[in-house]
């Protein structure tokens, strides 16, 4: 059951990705564009890094829920723009200490992801498919066990016409 739904979640990224080769990438960020981070943990950006282009982002993060409060950082992504519409992405492993309650203290997992931005969707919407791996680095109280697949549709709606701030230009 679980394979099929890898295989089905890996045909749908690459139906996604092959399909909109030929479309015009109007919507991909170019180099000098305005840059939308994706705080690894808050959420998953629609919008990818321009092709060439680096970017590094870090957080810590502090959670109460379920009877524990966690803290975890550095939460660090890397993202790696390699060609138009396309990125790279890897998290590199954090380490979340329980300051109580029945959560686990340990290391995360390193992820390895590739996302690619659909340039063909129609204004005011933002699409982008995102397929990714978790390597079994992490401690088992935190990361759980194996390899963990990915698959994410992130999407942005605007919900008004605005220009970017001038200080990103």
């Amino acid at each position: 059951m679980i394979l099929r739904r890898l295989v089905c979640a890996a045909l749908l990224f690459l139906w996604i990705t092959i399909g909109q080769a030929s479309a015009l990438a109007d919507g991909c960020p170019q180099n000098g564009d305005w840059i939308n981070t994706d705080r690894p943990t808050q959420t998953n950006s629609s919008s990818v890094v321009p092709e060439g282009s680096v970017q590094a982002e870090s957080g810590v993060n502090w959670s109460v829920g379920q009877g524990s409060t966690v803290l975890d950082g550095p939460e660090m992504r890397l993202r790696l723009g390699v060609a138009r519409c396309l990125e790279v992405l890897f998290d590199v492993p954090n380490y979340s200490y329980s300051l109580n309650g029945p959560a686990g203290s340990g290391f995360s997992d390193s992820v390895l992801s590739i996302r690619y931005q659909v340039a063909a969707v129609p204004d005011p919407f933002q699409l982008s498919t995102t397929a990714g791996l978790g390597f079994p680095t992490g401690g088992k109280d935190v990361a759980g066990e194996g390899w963990n697949p990915y698959f994410q549709l992130p999407w942005l709606a605007a919900l008004t016409q605005q220009s970017s701030p001038e200080c990103f230009h």
